[in-house]
């Protein structure tokens, strides 16, 4: 080397230790800006979630609708059968009290009983006292001409049982009458809404 060259490296100055290098700043977080599309996808995505909750409440009232409906269906068809039932008993009792109270019926219950058929009546004039019209004995009831074909003979009353029911009534002391204070009988007091019987001797 030269001495030139030597002079220049004595001239030198000695290199510095590079200094530490400073702190970093801290880090900014960075959020990307939502485009235009983006934005405008977000309302979408609401209205889509509104509009399937508000099909999928729809379905469920439906649903919920038809469940109740089938159950009045069930109902109505079942208080139509009872109806039909009801109807079919209500014509089988007026077909019985028809026959209870035919002619034929009411006839042999009073033969049974021993009625007969009353003669004519007499009239009373009260002003003068008189009796009018011409009077005649009882006579046996006649015979019906027209038949029940429906009436086997168990509707008829049975004097004999008539006879013992009438026995046990008078051997229970149940007559009827009660007793007042003044020891006369008074007949059984009348039911509520009714006219009371006139007391006869």
């Amino acid at each position: 080397m030269s001495a030139a060259t030597h002079g220049n490296l004595a001239i030198a100055r000695p290199l510095r230790r590079p200094a530490e290098a400073p702190a970093a700043p801290p880090r900014r977080h960075l959020e990307i800006a939502p485009s235009r599309a983006q934005r405008r996808a977000r309302p979408r995505l609401a209205h889509a979630v509104v509009t399937i909750a508000g099909i999928g409440v729809i379905l469920l009232v439906q649903l919920l609708l038809s469940i109740v409906l089938a159950d009045g269906a069930y109902q109505i068809s079942a208080l139509q059968t009872d109806q039909r039932e009801l109807l079919r008993e209500e014509q089988a009792l007026n077909e019985q009290l028809e026959l209870l109270g035919s002619t034929q019926n009411l006839t042999a219950n009073a033969e049974a009983l021993g009625m007969v058929a009353s003669g004519n009546p007499l009239f009373l004039d009260v002003a003068t006292g008189g009796v009018s019209g011409k009077g005649s004995k009882a006579v046996k009831l006649p015979d019906n001409l027209v038949g029940n074909a429906l009436l086997d003979g168990s509707m008829v009353i049975d004097p004999a049982a008539l006879a013992a029911a009438q026995a046990a009534e008078d051997a229970s002391g149940d007559t009827g009458l009660h007793v007042v204070e003044g020891g006369t009988p008074a007949a059984t007091p009348p039911a509520p809404g009714t006219l009371p019987s006139p007391t006869t001797h």
